[in-house]
């Protein structure tokens, strides 16, 4: 029929079925008697409605070439006139037929472009085959080729103009084309090859003349008929598996001695002998004969000249495969089906992507009844050993009853080819297996199936509702940490049976009759009732079927209508994974700490694809990464990281953290490992289930937990105790399906961290078998496994997502300039490895990638208000010049000054170390004009900041120094801000030792190594300064100010015409503004202090304020060290989301610090810098002279001492919680406790700047109680020290006593403070006695001398110590301590009987033999120990000298601002002088009485 009589019939179709009657006119039997036959007249007489009838009639009328006219005929003969008179008024559009027909005339063309290539007229194409290619390719794109030969010949010609038509043999065939599919790769024809190449392409052999397999295996000499039966084995297995044999069977082979004589000899009929029919009912007849054909095929390639070898059979993934397969009377595998992989079903009705996959052996489940739904999905499993060559044939045969079926139940269904079904009551479940499947002969073979099985005027809605196979990977789990594909399949085939297409028809199939319906010509299938297995209807149900299939029809549409009217629900999976990761906000506000756990990743991800997809890994910011792929063969996402991301992480495995692993069998060896993950900056990625490059294999699920699982457990306990509680965030990272062991050990992370986890996956395939295996073992519930699991985001929307939650700002390459004036690239690698430096590169913010040109004054304004406030000077804010940062008046002469040091002329011969000196008073500006040195000089020098002094510190800076230079490079400029001045000393000296060591092996003499800006932070300025020194002070000069006004009165401008951050707001800007005015500080803080009413943040404040106010080092303070404090904080300003709060389930609860006060926000600065090797973030004031202010008026707002505020504060619920911010705030409370504050002379105050606060104004004994209540909550013998001191201090000898006899010394400076209790009780008996000038006698006298050699001991001990500690700055305190406690000694001893004179008493310390009356109280050891003093001050003065003389280049004095202090040298010549008096002789005059050895003595004494 033709396309514009079609479009009539189709235009009229309602009319027809309405109007044509059936039942009293003759309209049937004309057709019958003309173009009907007698299947037709039969299927239409089935229907029971005339309606239905005249639609059977119509469908098949459209198969028929002449069906219009005859249609016509059977109307006019029908007297149905005046329907005919209405089709022939129906007008159809040409134009419209016009572009249908060249949209077909196209669609030809590139089907015959596909399919066929021009060659010689030697080649040809049968008519009927290029026809049937057409036809099978509109079917394909579910069309129906219903054009002419005419048109397809017309369009060959205009397409392949130089065939010529033929005709041969009552075939037709076209000449100068051939099939594409003819050609083989690489040559013209596959006949041109001889014989027995072809021969041995076919048993995929290798050639004759290929030596190597010889070489390598003796076995390929011997004969066939001499190999052993494994032999015969090892040379079937691979064509075994090639068709499709059972390799069970080879199993046989080898039992009953089939060796290679019986092998080239045995029959067919010896074939049921040696495989009985009872023992192999599966092995049929065509594999029997396959067996004896590759017999066959082998023994004739060997009389061909081929020799074999056991591996003469190329590897084949197939022999893999087949070894994991077991027979068909168990299930694959082995393991119970609760223990295998649950796979979840391709989405139903959509084409197979790239990477689905199906995982061989996992479970695939479906409800075994069928349920009411007509929408939901039947499945029906089919599985059977078979050779590749027969699957097509079989998957055809079997789907045509399905397909059937599924059309007459109006049902949506899927049959899968490649399941085998397993037994089950309730459930439909099947084992993924798969079948070798040659997907364009199953194409073919379904489509010839279904062209002959149903009826032609049913084949276009079959066609369009059958949707193309679709075939799924069956992929196979590795080494348990990778996956490799075979080449099996599931072939899957879903039928739609749209109402829309199916109309009322009932479909019938013309053959495949089954066995007990022999005498049918028609056959009609349904499913089996409950089931999904198709049976034939009999008659009785047949005919039952027919007069209801309307009411199938209207259920389905109804179906339809109202799927279509329910709008699905798309989840936003962005807003899901905020709501967890996040809290619901775009940005991330708070402090938290990401655990990432990662499956190990398909074996076929590209590394394009992995970098284009994976970068959030590093943004991502991750305390530790628990890795569960091994990393073989360089793959893995660990190598991207490392390798192309060039980021540096400490590699570790679960053994690192067992305690019973071979890494921990020496002493402390697990002890030290987890200190130095404590402190290192590095973060860890943890191995958990083996790492190659190091020879760790990974292990199977059982492997595992015998032998890794414990150190995992261990790894997870360690992490989990190092982050402050419930502020990790767990991220599972489902890359494969082959995650077993992570799933085993998720239970342990869940437990952990409950309500602390969310999932990612690509697609349900992949998560659903984690989810059912958590319901299961009841690990968590359904709900929060439904608000936890983000399923169906790609890695690159996650990759994206993750980026803008985090702030990831892209870092440009860096630039450092070298000694020649060029500049070279710094590798981020580079970068990364120098973890204890922040390079300033050369062209540092030029090239930002994180800034549009269009948005650099937005930003501009951020990083401006950033600073204003009180943040820490950014690059940013230098590189907008003198817009945000004034220069200070002395700027000039500090660059002026560092230009002459790095040039080395105002350095000393012996120092290769540059040290430039910058002293600053707290918040002054210290750093930012520190920062702007560095910022003007970088372009000349090479310049960094210390981030933090570690062991690693000076080789970084030596690597620096030396990256892609010449052998005399200029020296890099490296900025200290304000670090330990014994570690600076420690760093100096290995500088300069490694200068020292470069300029004696160099021949170019290395002039300056490098150079040092070091900012001291300092209350009070020094009176003395050493070389290369500046000051910065609370004072601006004029000039300075004016600059100040200027910007203030352009930011006011802007605020008033723009809108935006009130000036007002940038507290830290304005106080330099109001020249730190103490005013002016006052009143902004009352102001904003006033504004904070809720009683936890006015706490938070004080608590914040008390610390940054006492702190020498204004440390912050970690964030989620008042985690405790701020429990349950409710800010009055809640943030909402539309009309849900955040406190609905599904949301991760915004921790405190989100939400904050306004107020107290303008008051306090986040920082990131802690203490070193931290990863917490802390709080700190916006500066100190505002930390002092606050504290004072909050103290005062509740009329609270100093000592009352902070024994409130060691009180509060702050010190309550444990974890790594505790420990960082129990560091800063004992260093406010402990440490003293330089003065200008450069000696240290009594005692730190709180208890010198407390003393000032409570006296001693508040200061004590808040010293006791630190000792008591920290055990600290360093705060013991400085009890004992406060009352010696205060002159409570006792209590001094007791303390420091509990302070169980272990260092120097204990000891000190043990020897200083008994010194100075026995000084304050000195003066005492020296005010009264009375005789000191008996009882007294001993005590004092008593107390004199007690410290004389603690100052002996305090020596010992000194000499065996390995300290930068050396100890000699206890020497001096020592000889003033002799003089204060013999100054007593002037107030005892019998040395109450000087002679007296020079007589008793030079002559052993005299003894005063006192002594009689004393030990004999006393005595001697006194009359031992001579020679002990000797010696003890010997060592200060030399220690004096050989350090006199002190490295300690390179990290002071002060002059070397004289006074201790003065102090010397001090105690020398005094004690030569006791010692020495007055006069000149040798008493006569002496032995020779006595007069020596005395001259020498004279000599003093």
């Amino acid at each position: 029929m033709n396309k514009i009589d079609r479009k009539k019939i189709q235009r009229n179709w309602t009319y027809l079925k309405e109007n044509i009657d059936v039942k009293h006119t003759s309209f049937l039997d004309k057709l019958f008697e003309s173009i009907f036959k007698e299947d037709d007249f039969e299927r239409v007489n089935e229907e029971h409605t005339s309606g239905d009838k005249v639609d059977r009639c119509l469908r098949i009328l459209f198969t028929k070439t002449e069906g219009y006219d005859w249609f016509c005929k059977a109307l006019e003969a029908s007297e149905h006139d005046f329907v005919l008179e209405k089709l022939q008024e129906t007008k159809i559009d040409e134009k419209e037929i016009q572009e249908e027909e060249e949209r077909t005339v196209q669609t030809v063309r590139e089907i015959l472009h596909a399919y066929y290539a021009r060659t010689d007229h030697s080649s040809f194409a049968l008519k009927e085959e290029i026809e049937d290619d057409v036809k099978y390719e509109f079917s394909q794109r579910q069309h129906i080729w219903d054009a002419s030969w005419t048109l397809l010949s017309k369009v060959l010609m205009e397409e392949f103009p130089d065939i010529i038509y033929k005709r041969k043999r009552r075939k037709e065939m076209v000449r100068g084309i051939k099939r594409k599919s003819d050609f083989t790769s690489g040559e013209e024809d596959i006949g041109s090859e001889n014989e027995k190449e072809c021969q041995a392409k076919k048993l995929n052999l290798d050639k004759p003349s290929d030596a190597k397999r010889s070489e390598k295996d003796p076995t390929s000499s011997l004969p066939l008929k001499e190999r052993t039966a494994n032999g015969i084995r090892a040379i079937l297995n691979a064509k075994f598996v090639e068709k499709g044999i059972n390799l069970s069977i080879l199993d046989t082979f080898v039992e009953e001695d089939v060796n290679g004589e019986v092998f080239c000899s045995f029959t067919m009929e010896e074939t049921y002998l040696l495989f009985p029919r009872e023992l192999f009912p599966n092995l049929s007849f065509g594999q029997r004969k396959r067996i004896i054909n590759i017999r066959d095929e082998i023994v004739q390639a060997e009389e061909n000249g081929f020799t074999f070898s056991e591996h003469t059979f190329k590897d084949s993934k197939e022999a893999v495969f087949h070894e994991a397969e077991v027979s068909e009377n168990s299930v694959a595998g082995g393991s119970s089906i609760s223990d295998k992989f649950r796979e979840t079903f391709r989405k139903f009705g959509y084409a197979t992507k790239e990477r689905d996959s199906y995982l061989f052996d996992s479970i695939l489940t479906s409800e075994n009844q069928l349920t009411n739904s007509m929408l939901e999905t039947v499945h029906y499993f089919v599985y059977e050993t078979l050779a590749e060559d027969m699957v097509p044939e079989w998957i055809a045969n079997i789907s045509i009853p399905f397909l059937c079926s599924c059309l007459n139940e109006r049902m949506n269904g899927t049959i899968h080819f490649g399941v085998k079904v397993l037994p089950n009551e309730n459930l439909l479940k099947g084992n993924v297996i798969g079948i070798f499947a040659n997907k364009q002969k199953i194409k073919r073979s379904l489509y010839k199936a279904v062209r002959d099985a149903f009826f032609e005027d049913d084949f276009e809605v079959v066609n369009r509702c059958m949707q193309p196979p679709q075939f799924i990977h069956v992929t196979l789990p590795g080494n348990a940490d990778k996956v490799q594909v075979s080449n099996k399949f599931v072939v899957e085939i879903d039928i739609i049976p749209s109402s829309s297409l199916v109309q009322e028809t009932a479909f019938f199939l013309r053959n495949q009759p089954p066995p007990k319906t022999q005498g049918q010509k028609r056959y009609l299938y349904r499913f089996k009732k409950g089931t999904a297995i198709p049976i034939v209807l009999t008659a009785e149900q047949e005919h039952a079927f027919m007069s209801s299939k309307s009411k199938f029809t209207q259920e389905r549409r109804k179906q339809e209508e109202n799927r279509t009217q329910t709008t699905p629900k798309f989840k936003d999976l962005r807003q899901q994974f905020l709501n967890i990761f996040s809290a619901g906000n775009d940005e991330l506000l708070e402090e938290i700490y990401p655990f990432l756990f990662l499956s190990p990743l398909e074996s076929d991800l590209g590394e394009e694809y992995v970098a284009e997809n994976f970068e959030f890994l590093h943004d991502i910011d991750p305390s530790v990464i628990f890795d569960f792929d091994s990393c073989s063969e360089g793959k893995g996402m660990f190598h991207f990281v490392e390798d192309d991301q060039e980021k540096i992480f400490k590699v570790l495995t679960t053994d690192t953290f067992d305690k019973n692993s071979e890494e921990n069998m020496g002493k402390d060896c697990l002890s030290n490992a987890l200190e130095d993950l404590r402190t290192s900056v590095i973060k860890p990625w943890v191995f958990c289930n083996g790492y190659q490059p190091i020879r760790k294999d990974p292990f199977k699920k059982l492997a595992w937990k015998q032998n890794r699982s414990n150190g995992f457990k261990e790894a997870i306990r360690f992490f989990y105790g190092e982050v402050p509680e419930d502020r990790a965030i767990v991220v599972f990272l489902l890359f494969s399906k082959n995650y077993d062991i992570m799933l085993d050990a998720a239970d342990e992370v869940l437990s952990k961290f409950r309500d602390q986890w969310i999932l990612l996956a690509t697609n349900e395939s992949i998560a659903n078998h984690w989810k059912q295996n958590l319901l299961e073992r009841e690990s968590v519930d359904r709900t929060t496994l439904d608000e936890r699991c983000i399923i169906g985001m790609s890695w690159k929307h996650v990759n994206e997502m993750i980026k803008k939650v985090m702030r990831t700002k892209a870092t440009a390459a860096s630039e450092l300039p070298t000694s020649s004036g060029a500049f070279c690239r710094l590798k981020e690698k580079t970068r990364n490895e120098l973890f204890d430096l922040e390079i300033l590169s050369a062209n540092e913010c030029d090239n930002d990638l994180n800034i549009p040109k269009d948005n650099i004054e937005q930003h501009r304004k951020s990083v401006e208000e950033a600073f204003f406030r009180g943040g820490v000077v950014q690059w940013w804010n230098l590189w907008f010049e003198e817009d945000h940062v004034l220069k200070r008046n002395m700027h000039k002469r500090l660059v002026d000054e560092m230009n002459k040091v790095c040039e080395g002329n105002e350095m000393d011969d012996d120092s290769k170390v540059g040290i430039v000196r910058l002293v600053h008073q707290p918040g002054a500006g210290g750093t930012t004009s520190a920062k702007q040195v560095l910022w003007d000089m970088r372009r000349k020098y090479r310049c960094a900041v210390v981030q933090r002094i570690t062991e690693q510190t000076c080789d970084q800076i030596e690597k620096l120094r030396y990256y892609e230079e010449s052998e005399n490079p200029k020296p890099p400029i490296i900025l200290i801000d304000n670090e330990d001045e014994e570690k600076m000393a420690t760093l100096f000296a290995h500088l300069e030792n490694r200068a020292r060591i470069l300029s004696r092996r160099s021949e170019i003499p290395c002039k300056v190594y490098c150079v040092f800006l070091v900012c001291f932070r300092r209350a009070n300025l020094p009176k003395s300064l050493l070389d290369h020194t500046f000051q910065l002070r609370h004072e601006l000069n004029q000039q300075e100010l004016k600059w100040f006004q200027r910007k203030h009165e352009h930011l006011q401008e802007k605020f008033e015409a723009e809108g935006g951050t009130n000036p007002m707001l940038l507290i830290s800007f304005n106080m330099l503004k109001e020249n730190f005015n103490k005013d002016y500080i006052k009143r902004t803080v009352q102001e904003f202090v006033d504004d904070i009413k809720n009683d936890q943040e006015q706490n938070l404040l004080c608590f914040l304020s008390l610390m940054n106010t006492f702190d020498l080092d204004f440390q912050s303070v970690p964030i989620s060290a008042f985690d405790p404090l701020m429990t349950n904080f409710k800010n009055i300003r809640k943030i909402t989301f539309g009309s849900v709060t955040q406190q609905r389930r599904g949301f991760r609860k915004t921790s405190w610090e989100a939400n904050l006060n306004s107020s107290l926000l303008v008051l306090v600065n986040r920082s990131a810098r802690l203490d070193c090797g931290s990863k917490l973030k802390g709080f700190c004031i916006i500066n100190q002279l505002f930390a002092s202010e606050i504290f004072m008026y909050i103290a005062s707002k509740k009329r609270m001492a100093t000592s009352e505020m902070m024994i409130y504060f060691l009180n509060s619920a702050v010190f309550k919680g444990f974890n790594r911010s505790y420990e960082v705030l129990k560091k800063i409370i004992k260093d406010i406790m402990k440490r003293r504050e330089v003065l200008a002379t450069g000696r240290k105050e009594n005692f730190s700047p709180l208890v010198m606060a407390v003393i000032n104004k409570e006296g001693t004994d508040n200061a004590g109680k808040i010293l006791e209540m630190g000792f008591e909550m920290f055990d600290d013998a360093m705060i013991a020290q400085q009890i004992a001191r406060l009352y010696m201090y205060s002159k409570n000898w006792d209590r001094a006593a007791k303390i420091a006899t509990n302070m169980k010394p272990e260092n120097s400076y204990l000891w000190d403070t043990y020897g200083q209790v008994f010194k100075r009780q026995l000084t304050n008996m000195y003066l005492d006695t020296s005010k009264e000038l009375s005789d000191l006698e008996g009882k007294d006298a001993v005590d004092a001398i008593q107390l004199g050699l007690k410290a004389i001991q603690k100052f002996n001990q305090e020596q010992e110590k000194s000499e065996r500690e390995h300290s930068v700055k050396l100890n000699d305190a206890g020497y001096f301590a020592e000889l003033r406690t002799v003089l204060i000694l013999l100054e007593i001893l002037h107030f005892c009987p019998g040395t109450n004179k000087q002679d007296d008493l020079r007589k008793f310390l030079n002559d052993s033999r005299y003894m005063p009356s006192f002594c009689e109280n004393l030990s004999e050891e006393a005595v001697n120990r006194i009359k031992h003093f001579q020679f002990r001050t000797n010696t003890v003065m010997r060592i200060i000298e030399e220690q004096s003389s050989q350090l006199k280049s002190d490295i300690m004095s390179n990290a002071t601002v002060c002059k070397p202090d004289f006074t201790q040298r003065n102090s010397l010549d001090y105690l020398r002088e005094n004690l030569d008096k006791y010692f020495g002789e007055n006069s000149d005059s040798i008493p006569k009485s002496l032995s020779a050895h006595d007069r020596a003595e005395f001259i020498r004494r004279r000599v003093r």
